[in-house]
């Protein structure tokens, strides 16, 4: 598996969006959610501000109900890595889980991080966006804590490491306090064959919608003619009503665009993900190639096979088409897209 998988939530809806009109996304991409309702979790304007999204939980004191979400990963390597930027107003309280391994408590006394007894490093101030990585070690039997860089605590799990890891953001139990918790910047990677087998240290996901095509082979639909393509891929709430999309009966058929976004800094460049909302609409087998590729040269695809009911695909190229790293220039002179297969 190596990176497996990676979330800058912008690409889903609107800041401001609340409830099951969020959540319906985070679904389709794979998390699993609970007690989503207008109250207890919506998007908000991300780590970088207007323009970024998020996830916020509003945590309400004395509620059995607040809003849960989780995701899962099944691996049987040596290491695990799980990584988020974490930001809190109102008071501390649990930072998130791991089920079967570990309970990452926020000790509103000390203001420290807590497994347990265990307190961490430093004090973690409220208001402040901080990087927290959770490394669950095989080899040494240890789950280690980072915020920002920082090794905060390394524990010992409660028992027999699992294969499968499901992390849960948001309150379970009774609230004792209010609070408002916000998450971005998602990632998770296992220590199996690839590039990315380690923590990667803070990280930020950069989402780069389209803003030209560059080829234009899927049909519109709910559109006028001559409309481009990457302003219908590009849509928030791509499953809204009377929405306009894109569709292909043609085996081969393609649709790739470029980005005039570029990254924020020129820092290392971990892997770079490709992100469709699709389904098929037959019970044939199809599949959706998902597409990069360098002007005039190299070219990757992964195809994935579609349901017949909408989710999100990604596939992750560690790699730029023809190998060698990623740097700022590839990836904001990349072209990708989609691959009727």
């Amino acid at each position: 598996m190596a990176f497996i998988f990676c979330d800058g939530f912008d690409h889903y809806v609107a800041a401001g969006t609340q409830g099951t009109a969020f959540t319906q996304y985070l679904a389709a991409a794979g998390y699993t959610v609970t007690n989503a309702t207008n109250n207890t979790i919506a998007a908000r304007d991300g780590r970088r501000g207007a323009g970024t999204r998020c996830m916020e939980f509003n945590i309400v004191q004395g509620s059995s109900a607040n809003a849960r979400v989780s995701y899962t990963i099944n691996s049987t390597a040596n290491k695990q890595v799980f990584g988020f930027a974490f930001y809190s107003t109102g008071s501390r309280l649990k930072v998130c889980r791991i089920e079967n391994v570990v309970d990452l408590d926020w000790d509103p006394v000390t203001g420290k991080l807590m497994v347990g007894s265990t307190l961490g490093a430093s004090v973690i101030i409220l208001a402040a966006w901080y990087f927290i990585e959770i490394e669950v070690d095989h080899v040494n039997n240890l789950v280690k804590i980072y915020a920002n860089n920082e090794l905060q605590m390394s524990v010992a799990p409660p028992g027999a490491l699992p294969t499968v890891y499901t992390l849960v953001w948001g309150y379970q139990g009774t609230a004792p306090s209010n609070a408002l918790q916000r998450i971005d910047d998602f990632y998770a990677l296992d220590s199996a064959a690839g590039l990315r087998t380690a923590r990667l240290e803070p990280i930020e996901v950069v989402s780069r919608p389209p803003t030209q095509d560059i080829t234009a082979q899927w049909e519109l639909v709910g559109a006028t003619a001559g409309t481009p393509h990457y302003t219908v891929v590009s849509q928030l709430d791509p499953g809204g009503a009377g929405k306009p999309y894109l569709q292909s009966n043609t085996a081969g058929a393609t649709d790739t665009y470029r980005s005039s976004a570029v990254l924020p800094t020129n820092n290392t460049v971990f892997a770079v993900s490709v992100v469709s909302y699709a389904r098929k609409g037959d019970l044939d087998a199809r599949q959706l190639g998902l597409y990069i590729g360098v002007d005039g040269g190299s070219s990757d695809e992964v195809q994935l096979p579609l349901t017949e009911t909408f989710k999100y695909y990604q596939a992750n190229f560690e790699q730029p088409p023809g190998g060698g790293a990623w740097t700022q220039v590839n990836v904001e002179s990349l072209t990708f897209g989609i691959v009727a297969r």
